[in-house]
């Protein structure tokens, strides 16, 4: 007769064996569509999370190495140079504004849409788009022409 401690199978898990427990513990059925979308959802959700933080730290690092040093030396060397800059636009007349040409960009513009408006009114209106247009594209043209002039490349 065989008795207990001679048994050769058994069906009990010993916790003492690490690798004879069993993997999964308690399942009782397969998860349904939605518990699966939602475990999807998280696993993204975690997925971007953790994505963005790694973002976060490389701009971090790129910041510091970018930016200057807050040591005080480094810090009063940008003051003066700012300082020295503010004093070559103020030598060279740079801070003083042209009142004349604000007024009559202003009075311009203001022609070129009352006219569009009273073309409008009276119902021509391919005449009244012109205007429009004209109004439109009219203060982009100097920051279009500084750019040419400068010979810059403006992709658009």
């Amino acid at each position: 007769m065989i008795g207990k401690d001679n048994c050769i199978c058994s069906t009990t898990a010993h916790p003492s064996h690490p690798e004879k427990t069993p993997l999964l513990h308690h399942v009782t059925s397969i998860p349904t569509p939605k518990e699966r979308r939602a475990w999807a959802t998280a696993e993204q959700k975690a997925h971007r999370d953790q994505f963005a933080m790694e973002q976060e730290q490389k701009e971090i690092e790129i910041g510091i190495a970018e930016n200057p040093s807050l040591d005080l030396e480094t810090q009063k060397a940008i003051i003066m140079d700012y300082r020295e800059l503010h004093e070559q636009f103020k030598a060279q007349g740079l801070y003083q504004c042209n009142y004349k040409a604000y007024a009559w960009e202003s009075l311009r513009y203001g022609i070129l849409f009352a006219s569009f408006a009273y073309l409008l009114y009276v119902k021509w209106y391919m005449s009244s788009a012109l205007f429009l247009g004209l109004f439109w594209v009219s203060p982009s043209h100097p920051t279009i022409q500084v750019v040419t002039d400068c010979e810059l490349t403006v992709l658009l």
